[in-house]
């Protein structure tokens, strides 16, 4: 090789490393601060209470814990309602009738615990003071699917709501 060929060469490799190294500079900065950031609102309900103190997000967070505890068997059979469709769905021909009667077990079974958790979403809500209960109800409009889609302009001092547009 020639003087001026391996110039080339060392020229290209440093632009190469130079750019490498950018790059996995870059990367590690975006995947640093992604994990930092929040990154939109939380889905579940347990999040909705974030905006409360400690000890009321900790007494909401036992609420759900406790709906849930106390459907602890609806949960349990719809799980095996589940692993009963799946076994259905396998099956060679299909069991229409089976699979709509599966489905339908499971639909319940998801309404009562649905319906169990939300009445002690509202029972706690009842126990907050107005402001608690605002902080709540922007939590719920932003976590789970109590309250989404349904999030209002306030109006500074009346405390009325006019529908987004």
């Amino acid at each position: 090789m020639t003087g001026r060929m391996s110039r080339l060469l060392l020229a290209g490799s440093l632009a190469l490393n130079v750019f490498l190294v950018g790059a996995a500079a870059g990367g590690a900065y975006v995947w640093l601060e992604a994990g930092r950031t929040a990154a939109g609102p939380r889905p579940g309900l347990r999040f909705a209470a974030s905006g409360l103190p400690a000890e009321r997000r900790e007494a909401f967070r036992a609420a759900l814990s406790g709906a849930r505890r106390a459907m602890a068997d609806q949960a349990a059979a719809g799980r095996d309602r589940r692993r009963e469709l799946h076994r259905l769905l396998e099956r060679a021909p299909l069991d229409r009738p089976a699979i709509d009667a599966a489905l339908a077990a499971i639909r319940a079974s998801d309404t009562a615990i649905r319906t169990r958790v939300e009445a002690a979403a509202v029972d706690f809500a009842a126990s907050l003071n107005d402001a608690e209960r605002a902080k709540l109800i922007e939590g719920l409009e932003g976590s789970g699917p109590m309250l989404r889609g349904t999030r209002v302009n306030r109006r500074p001092g009346d405390g009325s709501a006019a529908a987004d547009r």
